[in-house]
C-alpha cells in the first residue's frame, strides 16, 4: 500500500510539476545546450502526455528503494524536484537538438538511460541517505570510520540498524518479513514483461 500510495503521488503531482515547469525545461524552444526555455509556448498535449509518462516513470523509481523508511512529505519533495526539475533537465540533453549530449551523438534508445539513470541515480542516493531497513539484516554492519559515517549519513550505531531487542519485536518481524505470495510476483513479472513488449 505504501508504494501504490507514492506511485500515484507520483502521478498527479508529478503531472502538475511537469506540466508547469519540467516540459518547458527539456522542450521549450529557445533554450540553451544546458536547459529549454521556462517561457516557451505549449503546444502538442499527446506528446506532453508521452513525455509525462517518462518523467513520471522517473520518479517512482524512488518508491521501491525508499519503502517503508521515508516520510511521505520528504518523499513527495524527492518526487516533485525530481520530475519537474531533475528529469527534465537530463532529458533536454539528450532528448533535443539543442543538449549538449545530442551535440555529442549520444543516442538514447526508448528511455533506457535517461530516464532509468535519473531514477536508478536518485534511488541510489535516496537509499545511501536513509540507511538500511531496522530489523531487516541482523547481522548488519556498519562504517567504521568516521569520514564514511558522514558520506553515507550513518547516523546511528550499527546495532539501532540490527533492531529487534524484544520476543514481540521478534515475533512481528518473523510473520511479516516471512510472507511472500509466488502467486502474484510471478504475475507481476509477466505483466510488466508483456506491457514492456507492448510499449
Amino acid at each position: 500500500v505504501n508504494i501504490m500510495m507514492k506511485n500515484m503521488l507520483d502521478l498527479m503531482l508529478g503531472s502538475l510539476f511537469y506540466f508547469y515547469i519540467g516540459y518547458q525545461l527539456t522542450f521549450g524552444a529557445g533554450g540553451n545546450s544546458f536547459v529549454g526555455n521556462l517561457g516557451a509556448e505549449f503546444t502538442d498535449p499527446i506528446f506532453f502526455v508521452f513525455q509525462w509518462s517518462f518523467a513520471a516513470t522517473a520518479s517512482t523509481i524512488d518508491s521501491g528503494a525508499c519503502a517503508e523508511r521515508v516520510d511521505l512529505f520528504g518523499y513527495v519533495i524527492v518526487s516533485a524536484v525530481t520530475t519537474g526539475i531533475i528529469y527534465p533537465i537530463v532529458a533536454h540533453w539528450g532528448w533535443t537538438s539543442e543538449g549538449w549530449l545530442a551535440q555529442e551523438g549520444y543516442i538514447d534508445f526508448a528511455g533506457s538511460s535517461i530516464v532509468h539513470m535519473v531514477g536508478g541515480v536518485s534511488a541510489l542516493l535516496s537509499s545511501l541517505c536513509l540507511g538500511p531497513r531496522i530489523g531487516r539484516f541482523p547481522k548488519f554492519r556498519g562504517f567504521k570510520s568516521k569520514p564514511l559515517q558522514k558520506i553515507f549519513m550513518q547516523h546511528h550505531h550499527e546495532n539501532y540498524y540490527r533492531g529487534l531487542f524484544t520476543e514481540v519485536e521478534k515475533d512481528t518481524a518473523d510473520i511479516n518479513m516471512g510472507s511472500r505470495n509466488p502467486s502474484q510476483a510471478l504475475f507481476g513479472t509477466f505483466l510488466l514483461w508483456v506491457a514492456w513488449y507492448s510499449f
